[in-house]
């Protein structure tokens, strides 16, 4: 039978169905979108309707309606799915790219690092990490980063020494690693080097660090054990944390923030250490926030 009949005793007309179906077909197409994935299919569009036209056709044609039919089927669902992709994605992948890029540096575990990506994720950071990187290849920060989908890479100052290169020629190489990411903003997150002059030479002035001690302080390593002792000797009444801007001078550059931490009478060096990690965790993103609303605010 064949379905150039219709349209007798009432029933709809080739004219309407052929209308109704390419109304069908084509909805959804007048949204606007500006996704880079969704104009490349627009401009395929005039291929895509003829196409679609052409299975309409076929569907009427009383030798070859089914394959028309099934033809017909197949662009219409294709190009729902094309719609809903655009429709779902590209307000996300637009705010994500419109958001500053940030690379964290550690040595560690990478609690910190942890902190940051579960800001980053929960939009108290405002901010993407495109990449993690670490001096030490068993790190487990990297692993942290990895589980977040973050790209990771190792840097290594023994290779370069035994090479019969300087620790100079390291910083420039971590320092250019850096910036081949095109970073708003670094952050020191536990990275057990101190930085050189050098390495800092190719950044403008958006390196930012933590440290376990208050402004003058405690500078440099092992700040913990040391306000620990200090303490116990009767010459500080508590401790604290900071982030600031990283300058050659260690522990020494501009405070963005900073937070005392009590030290109580009972306390071993490992209740310390856990007190002041904890601040760490939310001083770092508060940190962070500032820093990136202060470069904001500057250009």
């Amino acid at each position: 039978m064949s379905m150039t009949k219709i349209g007798k005793r009432g029933r709809p007309s080739d004219s309407f169905v052929r209308t109704l179906l390419w109304r069908i077909a084509t909805v959804g197409t007048e949204i606007e979108d500006r996704s880079p994935k969704c104009f490349v299919r627009r401009e395929n569009k005039p291929l895509e309707m003829k196409r679609l036209l052409t299975c309409i056709n076929l569907a009427f044609d009383s030798s070859v309606h089914a394959t028309g039919f099934f033809l017909f089927i197949f662009y219409f669902f294709r190009r729902l799915l094309v719609e809903a992709q655009c429709t779902s994605t590209s307000p996300s992948s637009a705010a994500a790219m419109a958001l500053p890029s940030v690379v964290v540096l550690i040595s560690g575990s990478g609690t910190n690092l942890q902190a940051l990506i579960d800001a980053t994720q929960n939009g108290s950071l405002k901010a993407n990490i495109v990449a993690v990187i670490s001096n030490r290849k068993a790190a487990y920060g990297l692993e942290r980063a990895a589980k977040a989908g973050i790209p990771t890479q190792t840097v290594s100052l023994k290779k370069f020494k035994d090479q019969g290169q300087t620790r100079v020629d390291f910083d420039i190489h971590v320092a250019q690693t850096v910036l081949a990411y095109k970073p708003d903003l670094v952050i020191l997150a536990g990275w057990m080097h101190i930085l050189s002059p050098e390495f800092l030479s190719y950044f403008n002035n958006n390196v930012m660090n933590l440290h376990p001690a208050l402004p003058g302080q405690f500078d440099g390593a092992h700040a913990i054990e040391r306000a620990f002792e200090a303490y116990q000797k009767g010459e500080i009444q508590y401790t604290g944390i900071m982030v600031h801007k990283v300058i050659p001078d260690v522990d020494r550059g501009q405070v963005i923030l900073q937070r005392q931490v009590p030290i109580e009478p009972n306390d071993t060096l490992q209740d310390l250490e856990t007190r002041i990690h904890s601040f760490e965790h939310k001083l770092i993103v508060e940190g962070a926030q500032k820093f990136l609303d202060d470069l904001q605010q500057s250009q």
